[in-house]
């Protein structure tokens, strides 16, 4: 879960060439554009990430008009999350860097929705974890812990997160992002052609993925089908390691995500990182959305970072497929 608004410092400061009135800088690992002489190095800031939709009712995110904050480019300087001083908070003198204050200024997430769907059973079931990978800029001090990790390095795929399995009676369970579906739903429809695959391995293994192509996410692949992209295989209690996950995904004749690295050492720059997540999808002739890093054996975290059953893993988005969709 991200943290979506929070108390940060600000480093890095510089300025731009050609720019009287911005400077840019970093927060955690994001880079950022501020005003200039706005902030010095060190500063307390209120920090805002992408997806962040502020109330417009607060006159000091009106001028935002509820819309998400995006990735934008300005200067030749790619800029994601906006920063306030960190006094627009009420006894701003009681926090400490890395506090949360989502709720404190009424923020949400914006997420489009093509899971609101009609063909549902019922929420999410609460004893799965979903999908949500933690982004590589809020991960500075793992990265420098757990350098030169052997990690698989997977493709990111622009779709729609679905996760389902087989029971002991062998029925069909299927979830988009936030519902539990019925048979009438496209997701459901699609996970059903791997029902006979997933008879070839043991009941209540659950398969977490990508539901990519027509109609979905605006079918930036150009695929002329749907298509389902697994990456993640879990039992009742844990994850599968990524060689169990490959060979129970191998007998269930379900594809896996692309895979693009399968033995990359861990580096700790995360400016190098966001670098290699640029490129062409595996899938199209369209800019990749990303990369998934996961080390090739289970690390279990300190799970303020919020990771899946705590074991880590997290994303690395391409700025240029952000820059593209205007995301």
């Amino acid at each position: 879960m991200r943290k979506l608004v929070s108390v940060q410092k600000i480093k890095n400061i510089q300025d731009i060439q050609g720019a009287d009135k911005i400077q840019q800088a970093k927060v955690l690992g994001y880079h950022v554009v501020i005003k200039k002489g706005e902030f010095n190095d060190g500063d307390l800031v209120v920090y805002c990430e992408t997806d962040t939709i502020l109330p417009k009712d607060n006159p000091l995110f009106a001028f935002l008009e509820e819309k998400p904050i995006k990735t934008r480019k300005m200067r030749g300087v790619v800029a994601q999350g906006i920063c306030f001083p960190v006094n627009i908070l009420e006894n701003y003198q009681q926090y400490k860097e890395g506090d949360i204050v989502t709720d404190l200024v009424n923020a949400k997430k914006y997420e489009p929705d093509f899971n609101n769907i009609n063909n549902v059973e019922g929420d999410f079931p609460n004893w799965i974890p979903k999908t949500d990978e933690t982004r590589v800029q809020d991960l500075e001090g793992v990265l420098k812990k757990y350098k030169n990790t052997e990690c698989v390095i997977t493709e990111k795929l622009d779709g729609s997160s679905i996760t389902f399995w087989l029971d002991d009676n062998d029925e069909l369970h299927v979830c988009s992002r936030n519902r539990i579906v019925d048979n009438n739903s496209c997701f459901y429809k699609i996970a059903s052609q791997y029902k006979e695959g997933l008879k070839n391995i043991p009941r209540n293994i659950i398969i977490q993925g990508e539901l990519v192509g027509t109609k979905i996410q605006s079918n930036k692949y150009k695929l002329n089908c749907k298509e389902i992209f697994a990456f993640n295989v879990r039992g009742f209690g844990d994850y599968f390691s990524f060689k169990q996950s490959v060979g129970l995904l191998k007998l269930a004749n379900i594809p896996t995500v692309p895979i693009l690295n399968n033995s990359y050492y861990l580096s700790d720059d995360v400016d190098e990182l966001v670098q290699m997540s640029k490129g062409q999808s595996t899938l199209g002739n369209t800019p990749k959305e990303g990369i998934v890093i996961r080390p090739k054996r289970d690390i279990y975290v300190n799970n303020n970072y919020s990771f899946a059953d705590g074991r880590l893993s997290f994303k690395v988005i391409n700025p240029d497929f952000l820059l593209k969709y205007h995301l």
